[in-house]
């Protein structure tokens, strides 16, 4: 079994070396002055007097900006104020009240038990015997095929088919022969091809004009390097006898006749136990017995654990409980909330198809999900969750769920409105709300003026439009009816000429001939609008309040964050950066500490 190492808790709630460093000062400003080159530790802003906002992080979070489905362009003074805002979040959350409790105490929790069950299994594993030499010999022996390259050759090969279809695609018509016969065509074939490379005759010509192997005759013959398992046994104990430059006599397999020469051998090479070896070794045995050291761990404490069950709650219906109550107590030391029991009983219902939730199906459902209270429960039994390690990141993670809290009032919670409201509004704006298609054609193209001009006559003289479309259309009726019928259109939907024609026109009327690039056009418009109803305005309507809202919370949430703080931004540190250059300035931090680590006193 993998024990589970605590996870990064994400770009919002990691706290920061920058960020420690900042809860770690004192809470009076003093002066703040940094000296040197400007590189990727330089501070590019100050909080109440400290250091805030490296370039490195700058820079980071511009690249993290770039990934797709970002709502944030991936500009530097984007990146500033979201690192900025991160910070101005952890430097509140340390006196943040609106928040519930119990709910970030829960949360922290369940975080936290990752890292007091890894607490566990380190200080369980601290005392076991690191891998002995022995131990090390004896898998290198019994793993030595996995440190070793097997012996290989490169050949130069020839193959004369024994199937019908292989001399099709060279040009030889085999049509009529029997299985038998083919066999004996190839094996003749293949012993000319034998005589013809002993009297003097390259193998590797030969290949390439009537080799059957399509894979080797592009290259001529050449089989490339190869061990033994990859070749049929026919063709690897012929190739595996040969010296090089040996050309074997004709021998068969399952593909047909071959014939082949050694190019090139190689030995079997095994790597040497040698110290590198050792350590990897050491570091994979290590790893088998942690892994198996876990699962006698996780097996163990589950056969001591002590189950106390709140009994009436799991008599009562799924909607009935609080999932917020406890439902377990795991060794009179750690409660597991309902809510555990609520996320599970939907899929245990999916995956078993059964509805019934008796109190004992709930506790196997709960067990399923309670390792990481039994082995936290362990832990605090034998004192561990009470050393300053393990408080200290417990608070750190509740800290994180309060930043997290405080993330939340960026944005908006309330995003549904009534129709009365979204109407109220396109009152107010009705002049944001303007159709993109505001024109409702017909017309009839020509290739020339005078049929256009024959046809006008006839509309005007009382002919149907549509009646004169479907006459003068080429087609069937189903082209002559989507050809004729534009519907609501806008500029960008037909030629500029036939727009602005069909603009100037009134309701109801045909004009033309109109010329534009695909000929002369006879122009019906039946309706216009220039102003979209609250109906068809409906869902743009929605869409701007939704941006509204979402500009106004994040406006309140940023002023909360900066109240009563004192930030500012060192702009002659700022205006000397190239932001295209990120790079620079890395090496530039990495240089000086080199500098700073030649220069330290030996022994320090």
């Amino acid at each position: 079994m993998q024990i589970a190492i605590a996870k990064d808790l994400g770009r919002l709630t990691a706290v920061s070396l920058l960020t420690a460093f900042i809860l770690g000062c004192s809470s009076e400003k003093a002066a703040f002055n940094q000296e040197g080159p400007v590189n990727s530790n330089t501070y590019l802003a100050t909080i109440d007097g400290q250091p805030a906002v490296t370039l490195g992080a700058l820079f980071q979070e511009l690249q993290q900006m770039t990934a797709p489905g970002g709502n944030k362009a991936a500009t530097p003074e984007n990146a500033y104020n979201e690192l900025l805002y991160r910070e101005l979040a952890n430097i509140k959350a340390r006196t943040f009240k609106d928040y519930d409790k119990k709910e970030i105490d829960r949360l922290a929790k369940n975080r936290f038990h990752d890292v007091l069950m890894q607490y566990l299994y380190e200080t369980s594993m601290a005392n076991r015997n690191v891998m002995s030499e022995a131990a090390i010999d004896s898998f290198y022996q019994a793993n030595i095929g996995n440190y070793s390259v097997p012996a290989r050759r490169a050949v130069t090969h020839i193959l004369f088919s024994e199937n019908p279809k292989a001399w099709e695609a060279v040009g030889v018509d085999v049509t009529g022969l029997t299985t038998e016969q083919l066999r004996a065509k190839a094996k003749a074939e293949c012993q000319k091809s034998y005589e013809q490379v002993l009297a003097g005759t390259d193998i590797a010509e030969i290949a390439s004009k009537y080799s059957h192997d399509s894979n080797s005759k592009a290259r001529r013959g050449a089989s490339g390097w190869f061990t033994r398992p990859e070749m049929v046994d026919e063709f690897s104990n012929v190739a595996f006898s040969l010296g090089v430059g040996k050309v074997s006599k004709p021998f068969s397999s399952i593909y047909g006749w071959h014939l082949l020469r050694v190019d090139s051998t190689a030995a079997e090479l095994v790597q040497p136990l040698d110290s590198n070896l050792r350590e990897q070794i050491r570091a994979e045995l290590k790893a088998n017995e942690e892994s198996r050291y876990g699962q006698i761990l996780v097996d163990s404490v589950f056969t001591l654990a002590e189950f106390v069950w709140n009994e009436p709650l799991l008599e009562k219906s799924t909607g009935d409980y609080d999932p917020y109550d406890w439902v377990c107590i795991v060794n009179k030391t750690d409660t597991i909330d309902a809510i555990i029991l609520r996320e599970n009983e939907l899929m245990y219902r999916t995956r078993t198809r059964n509805s019934e939730m008796t109190p004992d199906i709930r506790k196997d459902i709960v067990r399923v999900k309670a390792t990481p209270w039994v082995l936290s429960a362990t832990a605090k039994s034998m004192g561990l969750a009470d050393t300053d390690t393990m408080r200290h990141a417990f608070e750190n993670f509740r800290h994180a769920e309060i930043v997290n809290r405080i993330y939340r009032d960026r944005v908006p919670t309330d995003l549904n409105w009534t129709d009365e409201q979204l109407e109220s509004y396109y009152n107010a704006h009705i002049g944001d709300f303007k159709s993109d298609k505001p024109v409702q054609l017909q017309h009839i193209i020509f290739e020339d003026s005078l049929r256009a001009v024959e046809a006008l006559k006839e509309i005007r003289g009382g002919a149907d439009f549509k009646a004169t479309a479907m006459k003068y259309y080429p087609g069937d009726d189903d082209f002559k009816e989507a050809a004729f019928d534009l519907g609501w259109i806008s500029r960008n939907d037909v030629s500029p000429e036939l727009y602005d024609r069909a603009w100037l026109t009134p309701v109801g009327e045909v004009s033309g001939p109109q010329r534009t690039q695909w000929g002369f056009h006879l122009i019906k418009v039946l309706d216009r609008k220039s102003q979209l109803d609250f109906q068809g305005a409906k869902t743009e309507v929605r869409r701007k309040l939704r941006e509204e809202a979402y500009k106004k919370s994040e406006e309140n949430w940023i002023a909360s964050l900066k109240q009563g703080r004192d930030i500012v931004r060192l702009d002659e540190i700022w205006n000397q950066i190239d932001f295209a250059n990120p790079a620079h300035y890395r090496a530039v931090a990495d240089s000086i500490k080199q500098a700073q680590a030649s220069s330290a006193p030996s022994g320090q």
